[in-house]
């Protein structure tokens, strides 16, 4: 009962946020259905106890709108105008649980990538009112156009992408984002850090900026184990440095992950 109540109010407050930033009252969104126990075991396990966690509805859609909250309100304390969003884009959508919380912004392009084709058939057979794409291991994303997006949202995605592939990566996004749209993203931070390196491995971390776990390590994630991607971290100094050669950084925030808002600067920049 004190999860499906805790459920009902991040819905609340996501709305609320949304109407605020909106200047008008939203249609309540739809959230479409949980995500399968495969799907959970694919993208959000830590541990193999994690995956039926991830499958509560109440948790589930609990954890959803208190993410895509704690995103607006960045949006919001950077002055970005979220009426003006044309197009938005999750990347690494998995079963798009942030994506589809967007359905209730009318007149917007919602689109879903993904590199497991598993996420994709699930999402397209499950959320109605967005497109969705499976993306190689590199880039480009073929179907999408220079300075195409608004809004680019990746949960729990640069936590899996190899190091050596990460700037890469970072160019396409900048690729296909307008010139002074937004990028949020999130990182591996310290919490995550503390927990799964040893004493040995978090000085590495430290004396080299970044530091990867492979999917055969014992203390990888679970889905990374299950889905064979590494678990990337990096120090602030580092990720600063990364993703600042591509982005203005205007905030760098600790949350469950730590989220980082960026904006598309000029092609000159």
């Amino acid at each position: 009962m004190e999860s499906h109540y805790q459920h009902v109010q991040a819905r609340r407050q996501y709305c609320i946020q949304v109407s605020r930033m909106l200047g008008r009252a939203i249609v309540d969104v739809d959230t479409g259905p949980v995500q399968s126990r495969e799907m959970a075991l694919a993208t959000a396990a830590m541990t193999e106890q994690d995956v039926e966690l991830k499958i509560v509805p109440d948790t589930y859609f609990r954890n959803g709108f208190l993410q895509m909250l704690f995103f607006l309100q960045q949006m919001e304390q950077v002055g970005f105008d979220l009426s003006r969003v044309s197009t938005a884009l999750e990347f690494g959508c998995g079963s798009a649980r942030l994506l589809r919380l967007l359905r209730c912004l009318a007149d917007v392009q919602l689109i879903g990538t993904d590199i497991n084709p598993l996420c994709i058939d699930w999402c397209r057979e499950n959320i109605p009112d967005a497109t969705f794409h499976i993306n190689g291991q590199q880039p480009p994303l073929e179907f999408l156009a220079d300075g195409s997006v608004d809004l680019v949202l990746a949960q729990s995605v640069f936590t899996h992408i190899s190091l050596e592939l990460q700037s890469d990566w970072l160019r396409e996004i900048r690729r296909i984002l307008a010139p002074g749209g937004l990028f949020i993203c999130t990182v591996a931070g310290s919490s995550f850090a503390e927990q799964q390196l040893d004493a040995e491995e978090l000085a590495m971390l430290n004396k080299e900026g970044q530091f990867a776990l492979a999917p055969d390590h014992h203390r990888v994630s679970w889905s990374s184990r299950h889905t064979r991607q590494h678990d990337v971290f990096q120090t602030p100094e580092r990720i600063v440095e990364v993703f600042g050669r591509d982005f203005e950084i205007l905030a760098f925030t600790r949350f469950w992950q730590d989220v980082l808002v960026l904006r598309n600067q000029p092609a000159d920049f």
